[in-house]
């Protein structure tokens, strides 16, 4: 039987692009997830500029998220939570979908591996 494997480049440093651009994460117990209630806008946005430089596979924004942290550190119910890690998938895939469209590749959203990472489905 024989393997074919394929190259994929994962996006890496969320945090770090995040920090970058202003935004005091590194002492937050819920790091860059903080940022899925205040403001998802600058995730997408970092989403994006992996997209650009190449990556194929947009890992989500959920790292640190978790119900008893998003209930601890957020004051949310558990609902409230649950939804909070379903925003960190959507805010990925909406990313590779804008990309996509925004490279005229085509309207491939991906999909989402147990691992919650997105692939856009671009060819370089």
């Amino acid at each position: 039987m024989t393997m074919t494997t394929e190259t994929k480049v994962l996006d890496g440093g969320l945090a770090t692009e995040l920090d970058f651009a202003g935004f005091d994460i590194n002492d937050d117990p819920l790091w860059s997830a903080r940022l899925l209630a205040t403001n998802s806008a600058a995730i997408k946005q970092v989403h994006k500029s992996f997209l650009t430089a190449g990556s194929d596979v947009i890992i989500t924004s959920t790292y640190q998220a978790s119900v008893p942290g998003f209930q601890e550190y957020l004051g949310v119910s558990v609902e409230e939570a649950h939804k909070l890690m379903d925003h960190g998938v959507r805010i990925a895939k909406q990313a590779c979908q804008e990309f996509c469209k925004e490279q005229d590749i085509g309207d491939s959203p991906g999909s989402r591996t147990a691992n919650d990472n997105v692939t856009c489905g671009h060819q370089r």
